[in-house]
């Protein structure tokens, strides 16, 4: 992350001081794209405990995320359209919690050290999963067969866009949030206090 990165970040959150959660609703495949209504309970959740909500997403992805912050009823940074590569990763670098499907700005997140919460198919997860669990939490869908036409998209291809990842319940996503924010919480409260 150069700094370049950090301070065209700070230009799209103020109040750089303020803890915030960055929630990225989009994928390149719509397989893997948890539903909005469930990534706005999920931001309601890190509102409530106590954090700013940003959501980011392609300007193609507009239609997504205005869907996500139309459900919410906590307040929303939006940032849809309005991130380069560099500023999105400045903001994962500055975010308390990422909370994304499997995408690039999930495993940006990840390369940049941001705490990350991920949303994934099995198949996916295998390949594309966090190597630990120290700073991430991956919340898997085990639906192998295509909602649309019963395909079992392990050993086939269809081509269907149903989502493969809808069965992740909001509460898990929620719960490993939570966690994950005290489990990091801990660690860095552990790590001012060593001499």
């Amino acid at each position: 992350v150069t700094e370049q990165d950090r301070i065209e970040a700070a230009h799209l959150v103020c109040d750089a001081d303020l803890p915030f959660a960055l929630l990225h609703p989009g994928a390149s495949d719509p397989r893997r794209e948890w539903p909005p209504e469930h990534f706005a309970a999920v931001g309601n959740a890190m509102a409530d405990a106590g954090l700013r909500v940003a959501v980011s997403g392609l300007a193609s992805e507009r239609e997504t995320v205005a869907c996500v912050i139309a459900k919410m009823r906590a307040p929303v940074i939006d940032l849809c359209g309005k991130t380069s590569l560099g500023a999105l990763l400045g903001l994962a670098a500055r975010a308390r919690i990422v909370i994304s499907n499997d995408s690039g700005p999930l495993h940006a997140a990840t390369a940049v050290g941001a705490p990350t919460v991920g949303i994934y198919w099995c198949g996916n997860l295998i390949t594309g999963g966090p190597m630990t669990r120290a700073r991430h939490r991956a919340l898997i869908s085990w639906r192998l067969d295509c909602a649309v036409c019963g395909t079992n998209c392990m050993t086939s291809w269809c081509d269907h866009a149903a989502t493969f990842v809808g069965d992740v319940r909001p509460e898990e996503v929620i719960h490993a949030a939570l966690d994950l924010l005290a489990t990091t919480d801990a660690s860095r409260v552990a790590s001012m206090a060593s001499p």
